[in-house]
């Protein structure tokens, strides 16, 4: 008996595909224009006769139906045009097509051998199924065999992640037909010790336990349970997506000269990986690449990189200096996010632009930028609790929303002539900042008395946390208090101690008609404004005071008194 018709009848046993087509062997008993019987069922398991078979069959006919099953294998259900049979020995045959399905099931228990019920398909092509997963049941399978078959069609496909669930297999052997696995298949299976290939499969071969294609240029999965130092052969161009994900024994990998591409989340979360070497021969690192990577100390890039993708070595807590490479134009979102111990980076001329969140919550210190640097993104600095100094050279022109926000050591920063667009709340809770740096030549921007605000001085930008002094008052002119402008100002949200310079009261003048949520958080407890308390309500009510007879402040502002030309608020 063949080993594939044995798993063919494990998934009738449970009816898993009940509806779907399950032809192995169709054949038409009779034709009449009253009523015709077909049958569908697998012929290598089970003979299927009529009993009291005759020439012709009328609506409302009996047949009784004779099953001869082989060795190992029992009627599991039949169904009569998608309707249970509830006795094979009593079919009542309906007018037109009666269209009959035989379902058969094993009559030993499960034992570790691979069951065709424990995989669920779907048809890639009205002549192929693909696998979109694999889950054990029973005994978990030493060895689990892809089926080269399924309903009469070849499988050909085997789908992302859809051995997700199969943790406590050693060995998966691929069969002859497969032709497309998708990337992260086989990811995060620690105990499997190889792949096996079947030597007539023209798609895919195994060196060593691990998968590759064919010719071995593309590497495609990682055995984890192999040995915990691999080296790729020379052949190698590609690393497939997800091919050693979570491989948490994985200490140390030997790259090829050769190799072109690193695919999206190739050694996601491989916490043992100490060290990297990506030769010059590669040009492009997938997203999420060496995420969680927290073991992850040296890192030497190619200097061929045009680009480093997107959270590529997000989440790698052991990082501490790296250089990126004059061929690098860009550091895509969230690269070093989260990577605590990364005190230094050094940016080489040829880079253009650190995108959105690229540095956030890292352990960066210092910071000196390349004159080719054009843009900074969104929260790119944001919580970088080591940062003290950031000294961007000229030919920077913008920089994002919150860029540095909650930076509480920076000291420093200046802004280029260059620079034409500050994004809303760049510096909120810069807590040990003193005043703002501006060039001269600057067309947008300037700083009048550390303060930042646009040319025409008509928008106060941001307020300096550490300015050293009690009270401000806003020049006359001034029409626009910017979105958090006096954020967190004399307040430390770490610490009800604070150590920081506190600006207690501020003064606003007439010419202000715009607040946009200016003040967050903080400790400001007074303001004073120069005109009336209608005056007052109309540019402050819809930001920061509701509209009833009492002012109640938004955004965690702390703001004691309000007093007006004409009258006095006290909270």
């Amino acid at each position: 008996m063949k080993k594939a018709k044995f798993l063919l009848i494990n998934t009738l046993i449970f009816g898993t595909f009940a509806g779907s087509s399950l032809t192995s062997c169709s054949s038409e008993v009779v034709t009449s224009y009253q009523a015709t019987v077909n049958f569908e069922y697998d012929s290598d398991i089970v003979t299927v006769e009529i009993k009291n078979a005759k020439e012709s069959y009328s609506e409302g006919d009996v047949i009784s139906l004779n099953l001869t099953f082989d060795e190992g294998y029992a009627l599991s259900f039949a169904t009569l045009n998608g309707n249970e049979i509830e006795d094979v020995n009593s079919v009542t045959l309906e007018a037109g097509t009666n269209f009959i399905k035989i379902y058969a099931k094993t009559t030993g228990s499960l034992s570790g051998s691979t069951n065709i019920r424990d995989f669920t398909f779907q048809a890639v092509s009205a002549t192929e199924y693909g696998i979109t997963s694999y889950v054990p049941t029973g005994i978990y399978p030493e060895v689990v065999e892809i089926p080269e078959t399924y309903l009469g069609k070849n499988v050909t496909t085997i789908a992302a992640n859809a051995f997700v669930s199969a943790g406590g297999i050693s060995y998966i052997k691929i069969s002859k037909n497969i032709t497309n696995i998708q990337d992260g298949a086989f990811k995060s299976l620690s105990t499997l010790k190889g792949f096996e290939v079947d030597e007539a499969n023209t798609a895919y071969a195994s060196v060593d336990g691990n998968l590759y294609d064919k010719n071995k240029t593309l590497f495609i999965a990682y055995a984890q349970a192999n040995p915990i130092e691999v080296s790729l052969p020379s052949t190698v161009k590609t690393i497939k997506g997800s091919a050693f994900y979570g491989a948490n024994r994985l200490e140390a990998i030997t790259l090829n000269e050769g190799l072109e591409t690193i695919s999206a989340n190739a050694f996601y979360g491989c916490q043992s990986l100490k060290s990297i070497v990506i030769p010059n021969t590669v040009t492009t690192i997938g997203e999420y690449a060496f995420k969680g990577c927290s073991a992850l100390k040296t890192v030497t890039l190619s200097t061929n990189l045009t680009g480093i993708n997107d959270y590529t070595f997000m989440q790698c807590l052991d990082l501490t200096d790296l250089e990126i490479p004059g061929s690098v134009k860009y550091i895509g979102a969230g690269v070093f996010l989260s990577c605590y111990d990364l005190k230094t980076i050094k940016l080489n001329e040829g880079l253009e632009e650190l995108r959105d969140d690229s540095l956030s919550y890292s352990g960066i210190v210092e910071l000196k930028t390349p004159n080719s640097l054009r843009k900074v993104g969104k929260n790119t600095f944001a919580g970088c609790d080591n940062l003290t100094k950031v000294t961007f050279n000229e030919g920077l022109e913008e920089l994002g929303d919150y860029t540095f926000n909650i930076t509480k050591l920076l000291s420093y920063v200046n802004i280029p002539s260059t620079v034409t667009k500050i994004g809303k709340a760049a510096f909120t809770a810069c807590l040990s900042l003193k005043e703002f740096d501006v060039s001269a030549d600057n067309t947008a921007y300037k700083a009048v008395d550390g303060v930042l605000f646009t040319k025409d001085g008509k928008t106060l930008i941001a307020y300096p946390n550490s300015k050293d002094a009690k009270s401000y008052t806003i020049p006359e002119g001034t029409e626009t208090l910017d979105f958090r402008s006096f954020a967190y100002i004399s307040n430390n949200p770490y610490s009800e101690s604070s150590s920081y310079y506190s600006l207690e009261e501020l003064t606003i003048p007439t010419s202000v008609t715009t607040i946009k949520n200016s003040f967050y958080g903080g400790k400001l407890k007074k303001i004073t404004y120069l005109g009336t308390v209608a005056q007052f309500n109309k540019i402050a009510s819809k930001t920061h005071i509701d509209e009833t007879t009492e002012y109640s402040w938004n955004d965690g502002a702390s703001i004691e008194t309000v007093e007006c030309s004409d009258g006095t608020w006290s909270n």
